[in-house]
């Protein structure tokens, strides 16, 4: 067991320079979903985006005194004046989040979707420690850092120039392992890459959404978003980073 732990710790500091431990309990054996149950969670997909897509439609509404104002009060009473009614109205939210990954107590009871969600690294991790290992992995051709690059570049349109800020992160170092597992795959992130700057990033990552405001580059970002030229994800609102939202029908 000791080899597999060791293989663990040594992926995660060979690529980061660092000196950290895997944490988690591996299972004996690999626990494999059934057909049914892992085929559950890509059929749930529509559904997540139809809901995410009312819930837009309903909270724009209520901005906009189309709909009851108690629905916009939910969601926004609670934060700041300056991040409130007036800048939520002004910035005219259109997107819902692209990249994200639920929580579910069991297959299918879904208690929060998360954007731009934790732990992929780890996912990324496993994948090869059981390609390494030699457990046989049926389900996926591909791991979650290069699925992910592929999907983003294809959404994209053009070659994705990333800031992911990780400042709010639960789990700083899995998101740094993450961000260079992709750049295997011809990401391209500021900070990480030549002639990546704060002004040519065209895809904005941050695990909540106050920490859009911490972001050095906040203003001109915003400009740019609105006039179309830069996509987030996180959304740039506190619509979905609200778990009060999971309450409307």
């Amino acid at each position: 067991m000791n080899e597999y732990y060791d293989f663990l710790d040594r992926q995660i500091n060979d690529v980061l320079g660092t000196d950290l431990e895997f944490n988690i309990l591996l299972g004996a054996e690999p626990y494999k979903l059934e057909p049914n149950v892992l085929q559950g969670f890509f059929n749930r997909y529509a559904l997540i985006k139809e809901f995410q897509e009312i819930t837009l439609s309903l909270f724009n509404a209520s901005l906009n005194g189309e709909a009851d104002p108690e629905i916009a009060s939910l969601i926004l009473n609670e934060l700041p004046e300056h991040q409130g009614w007036n800048y939520h109205k002004d910035l005219n939210l259109k997107d819902t989040p692209v990249f994200f990954r639920t929580d579910e107590v069991i297959p299918g009871k879904i208690c929060e979707i998360q954007c731009p969600a934790s732990l992929w690294g780890i996912c990324d991790q496993l994948y090869h420690f059981y390609k390494h290992f030699g457990f046989e992995i049926t389900s996926f051709n591909k791991s979650l850092s290069e699925s992910f690059s592929d999907a983003l570049t294809q959404y994209m349109g053009t070659p994705p120039l990333i800031h992911h800020l990780t400042d709010h992160s639960s789990i700083p170092h899995d998101v740094r392992f993450f961000i260079q597992q992709t750049r295997k795959h011809g990401l391209k992130y500021f900070t990480y890459d030549k002639g990546v700057t704060p002004y040519n990033c065209n895809f904005i990552r941050a695990h909540i959404f106050m920490g859009l405001w911490t972001d050095n580059y906040a203003s001109e970002r915003l400009e740019q978003y609105n006039a179309g030229n830069i996509n987030y994800d996180l959304p740039p609102a506190i619509l979905f980073d609200e778990k009060m939202l999971y309450m409307l029908p």
